[in-house]
Parts: structure tokens; sequence; C-alpha cells
């Protein structure tokens, strides 16, 4: 795509006083026209700024600087750095009080701070100024609530929530999270249904669950024949409530016998992986209330495979009528989840042979596969001896200096002219497709490894920077098919070998899979034990 330099390093214009190469260009990359004018780029940044959210009496020119400093906000808020973005929230709302997203970001990194106290006193703050058009913000106060046990309040708020018009899907899709914790199963499925979003995947996933645990098994399947399980996070669940409902079961493997509407990922605790990994409540964030007590311990059974012995265990000595409920219907099951925890990955006393018979995993069972690992590169001769030096030189460059410096620049050139002169060497294009990334031309480069990954189903690097993309995106139900996917082939180099394996870990860590990580890194030891890798 083509855009004039003079347009490229003009003052972006949201406003942010950084020139528009370095700001909105990345929001709005898919959407310019080769070659646009000024003022094409200026209308389609304030397309992009509204879908944000701006409510009435909010003009994107006029409160530009306002609007500028929140989009930063949720930038940071999104890169889990919640210090950096309340200072951004607070001055974005501060210059314009009816900006409610700068509002409902503050409270929630005031929430990830811990000080729960402070978050619902800024929320409803915010709720002052905004409280008629603000369902994301109603539906945020509903769920603090309910971490701090004050059901009542939760309800309330869900209700106000569920009241207002949603102004885009993600403030749909908060209404009906949280109206799932509150198991309200009837009233999310008419929210669902009639919010104005039924194209948004969450919203239609929480719509086929809800359809489920009100017995409309018909409704369920028809809502779930149009998700896949990329379609969300932890899309996996699609799956088995599809799986489910065509096998005419009429409960799921939950303590009450309804299907979840939540993963351990996907959970709004957020950190309900890191309770899986340990198999106990001990990570939850703080409040530490009856209601995340709960929660965890209904994922856990389900995800987790704690079992109803341990999971009454982490119930001792803790009362409230839902305890005493969730307690009464874990009593009443058999010692095992009846559906969705992790399979066997196999014994803890298993060994592999060394490098030369190779451990992966695909899926969440354990294979081994014989497999030659060399350190020889077969793709170089498809390389002149000056294109090989060539391509030697810059990924060196790429590898250590700055994206955008002169040397940089230079580099990424010489990959590019590479590519066009050996379309043949998919590893020459791996690499400029890696550079391309760094740079922030996300979209393009995605496309390049996508292209690269179906052409070369054995070429592990651009099969991990799939996986790592898909992780960063949390979008996990991809990232499970991208393992379950890809098979080694029968030669295969060391780093390559490594650079997959790190990033099965990484996804199986997240997982709460210890027993894979476990393997999976024994077996990136013994690779680089044999090759002197460092």
């Amino acid at each position: 795509m083509k855009i004039e330099q003079s347009i490229l390093y003009a003052p972006c214009p949201c406003g942010s006083g950084r020139k528009f190469k370095f700001c909105c260009l990345d929001f709005v990359r898919d959407a310019l026209p080769d070659d646009p004018s000024q003022s094409e780029v200026t209308e389609l940044v304030r397309m992009a700024m509204s879908r944000t959210g701006l409510p009435n009496g909010v003009d994107p020119v006029g409160d530009k600087r306002a609007i500028a400093l929140m989009q930063r906000g949720v930038r940071e808020l999104v890169d889990r750095r919640p210090g950096k973005a309340i200072n951004l929230f607070r001055q974005a709302r501060v210059l314009q009080p009816s900006l409610y997203t700068a509002w409902n970001g503050e409270a929630q990194c005031l929430w990830m701070k811990r000080k729960a106290d402070e978050a619902i006193r800024c929320q409803k703050e915010g709720l002052g100024y905004t409280a008629d058009m603000n369902a994301f913000g109603w539906a945020q106060l509903s769920e603090f609530h309910h971490y701090l046990d004050q059901d009542d309040e939760r309800d309330q708020c869900a209700d106000r929530a569920k009241s207002i018009p949603a102004i885009s899907g993600d403030a749909a899709t908060k209404v009906c999270e949280a109206l799932a914790l509150a198991a309200r199963h009837s009233d999310l499925l008419d929210y669902a249904l009639g919010c104005g979003y039924p194209d948004t995947p969450s919203v239609t996933f929480f719509a086929a669950v809800a359809a489920a645990n009100c017995g409309d098994f018909t409704k369920s399947l028809s809502l779930l024949e149009g998700l896949s399980a990329d379609s969300i996070p932890d899309g996996g669940r699609i799956e088995d409530l599809r799986r489910d409902l065509t096998r005419n079961r009429k409960d799921s493997a939950t303590p009450f016998g309804t299907w979840p509407y939540f993963g351990l990922i996907t959970h709004p605790l957020r950190m309900t992986d890191q309770a899986s990994r340990k198999r106990d409540v001990s990570a939850i964030p703080s409040p530490n209330g009856r209601n995340a007590l709960c929660d965890t311990v209904e994922l856990l059974f389900c995800y987790a495979g704690i079992g109803k012995t341990h999971a009454l265990e982490l119930l001792k000595s803790v009362g409230g009528d839902r305890v005493e409920r969730l307690r009464t219907a874990l009593s009443a099951l058999d010692d095992n989840p009846r559906g969705f925890p992790p399979e066997a990955l196999g014994d803890d006393d298993e060994e592999d042979d060394g490098p030369d018979s190779v451990a992966f995993l695909t899926g969440q069972r354990f294979h081994i596969q014989t497999t030659r690992i060399t350190e020889e590169r077969n793709e170089d001769d498809l390389l002149s001896d000056a294109d090989h030096e060539a391509f030697d030189k810059a990924t060196g460059v790429i590898q250590t200096a700055n994206p955008g410096s002169k040397a940089w620049n230079a580099a990424r050139e010489s990959l590019r002219d590479l590519v066009e002169r050996n379309p043949a060497a998919y590893r020459v294009e791996f690499n400029y497709a890696s550079a391309l990334f760094r740079e922030g031309r996300g979209e393009e480069a995605r496309n390049r490894i996508s292209a690269i990954a179906a052409a070369h189903p054995g070429y592990g690097f651009a099969h991990a920077a799939l996986l790592n993309l898909a992780i960063a995106e949390g979008d996990f139900g991809r990232a499970r098919k991208i393992i379950r996917r890809y098979r080694i082939p029968e030669e295969v180099h060391p780093e390559e070998y490594i650079t997959w394996l790190q990033a099965t870990v990484s996804y199986y860590d997240l997982m709460g899979e210890d027993k894979a990580v476990k393997t999976v890194k024994k077996t990136i030891r013994d690779i680089k034990k044999a090759f002197d890798i460092v």
C-alpha cells in the first residue's frame, strides 16, 4: 500500500501530537485505500475513534486530545500495564467527563491493582456523568459487586446494564458476562438475542450456552452453527457444548449440571489459570470472597480434573448459601468430573531416548515420534553464494538494529529483493515477514507467514510464529488448533525445533498442563545439550 510521506509524517488526525505513521496508522491500515488523500486518512481515523464508543456530547475533533489520551490508555491496558494506563485515563476524563471509556478503564486499572474500594468509587463517579449510556460501566460495576459478595447490588447493576442499548459488541459482551456471573440464564438469553449484536461471536456463544441452560437445545445448536473454534478465546468450549448437545446430553460436567460460560483463561478473574496450575485457590486475585472461591472451584472441577474430594476440601470451613449449595451438589457426584478435564499425558516416570527420539505434543495427548535432528539447512541450496551472503548480512542487522533505523530499512529492503529473486526460498520470506511484523505491519506479516505455513507444513518457525500470535491475542482455540495440526518433519534443525517447542510451552503453561510443560522443557534441554546450544 502506497502512502505519501507527507501524510505519513504529518500530525495524526487523532490529536495525539505524534506522527500519523507512529500513532493511528495501524488502527486504520486495513481500511485505507492505496495512495489515500489527507481527507480520507482524517475521516478513517475519526471513524476509528468513534468505534471506541464516543457518547453524545463528545466531539471527535473538539475533544481529540481527551480521545487520544483515552486511546493510549486502552493500548496500555490491553498490554497489561495498568500503572501507565490509569494516568492516561484520568487525564482524558478530566478533559471530557462524558468520555465513559476513560472512567471504565480507570476503574478496571484500580481493580487490577487490587484497590476494590477505589475502583467502585471511580466507576460510580463516572456513571454520574454517563449513567444513561454506559452499559459497559454498569456491567463492570456488577462484576465488582459480585466479587465483593454483594449480590443484591450486583443484580441491580446488571439490570441497569441490560436496560441500556449497547453501543458496541464489546459493551454487549460485558453485559452478557455480568449476567453469566450471576447465572441469570433466561435474562442472558433474552438480552443476547435482542441486543443488536448477533454477529459478535462472544455474544452468540453466551446466547448458545444460556439456551442450553434454559433447556432449549435446538436453539443452542442453531446458534452454534455459525461459530468455529477460532471465533472466541478458548474456543474448544464451543466444541464441548456442540458435542454434548448432539449426543442428547441433558446436563453438563459442572456440579450443578449447567454448561459453563467461561473457561479457565476467559473467566473474569483473569488469573484462574494460576489456580489451575496449583490445583488450589491461593492464586485467586483479591478480594478472595465466597463468589470468587465458588467460581474457581467450579472451573477447577470442570477443567482441571481436581475431583470432588479435593473440591470439597477447598470449600472446607467456608460458609454462605452459595458455598452450601455447591458443597451439596459436589457431594452428590462421582469423584471424577464427567467431562471437560484435560486428557492424560502419560506416566511421570516415562523417559525419552534423548535427542534422536524426539518427544512432541499434539493436542493434549503425549506421543513420541522418531525424527532426525540435523544442523543442515537444505533450503540454503536455493540461494546463490552472493544471495546467501546478502541473506546472512541482512538477518544479522534485523536481529540487532532498531526498526525504522537506516540500517534496518536497508536490511529489510535487501530481504524484500531476495524474496523477489528467490520466491521458492521460504526461509528468506519468513525472515522478511518477521521484519514486517516488528515494524507494525502485522496483517501483511501474518498473511505471508500463514501462506508459508500452509505451503510448508513442516516448517517449525512459521507455525511457532502463528502459535505465538494466537497466544498473544488470547485466541486459545486457534492456538490449540495450530498445535494439533503441526507435525514435526523427519528432519529438523535444532533451533527450529526448539523455537516450536518453546511456543508450545507458553500455551501449555497458560492451560495449566504441568506435565506437558515438564516434558517439553526436558526435550528442549536434551536438544540444547546434544548440540551445545546456549
